[in-house]
C-alpha cells in the first residue's frame, strides 16, 4: 500500500485488510526504494518509525475475539473456516508456519531472523499476522491456541 496518510489507524486498518506493506508518499526516495525493493523480494514491509505500534498493537478491539469464540464457524478472507467436523481451522502459510514453530519453540525474533535467514522486521510482520489469524494477544496464547485449531498448510 502506498498512501498520502501515514497516521497509526490508517496503516493498521491496511494491514487488517490484507496489505503486505505499507510506503507513506512522505517517504523519503531513499525509504521508498527500500520498502519496493523488499515487497518485490517477497517480505513484508512497514517504515521503521511505525514498526512498533503497528506490530504491538496490530489488533483493534474490534477485531479481537475471546478464547470461548475459538469453535465458532467463521470465515476471514478464506484464512479460517470451520471443518465438517467443527473444528476451526486456520490456514499459514509456509513461513507462518515456520515462525509459529520457531515461537513454540521460544526462540526470540531475533533468533528467527537468523535461523530463517531474514529482517527481524519481517520476522515481527509474519508474529502479528499470526496474531491476527489466531486472534492472539501474546505469542504464549498464539501457540496454545493453534494447539487447539487445525492448522492447514498453504
Amino acid at each position: 500500500m502506498i498512501s498520502g496518510t501515514s497516521d497509526i489507524p490508517t496503516v493498521q486498518k491496511c494491514l487488517n485488510a490484507g496489505a503486505v506493506g505499507f510506503i507513506p508518499k512522505t517517504a523519503s526516495p531513499a525509504l521508498i526504494v527500500k520498502g519496493l525493493g523488499t515487497l518485490l523480494r517477497g517480505q513484508h514491509f512497514i517504515p521503521p518509525h511505525l514498526e512498533n505500534y503497528v506490530f504491538f498493537n496490530f489488533l483493534d478491539s474490534s477485531s479481537q475475539v475471546g478464547s470461548e469464540d475459538l469453535h465458532a464457524s467463521t470465515t476471514n478472507d478464506d484464512e479460517t473456516v470451520s471443518s465438517d467436523h467443527g473444528r476451526k481451522q486456520i490456514a499459514l502459510k509456509k513461513r507462518e508456519t515456520e515462525v509459529l514453530q520457531l515461537i513454540s519453540e521460544g526462540k526470540s525474533n531475533k533468533e528467527i531472523a537468523i535461523i530463517l535467514d531474514i529482517s527481524v522486521s519481517t520476522v515481527k510482520f509474519h508474529v502479528s499476522n499470526l496474531f491476527r489469524k489466531f486472534n492472539a494477544r501474546s505469542r504464549t496464547e498464539c501457540v496454545s491456541i493453534s494447539a487447539q485449531v487445525e492448522v492447514l498448510h498453504a
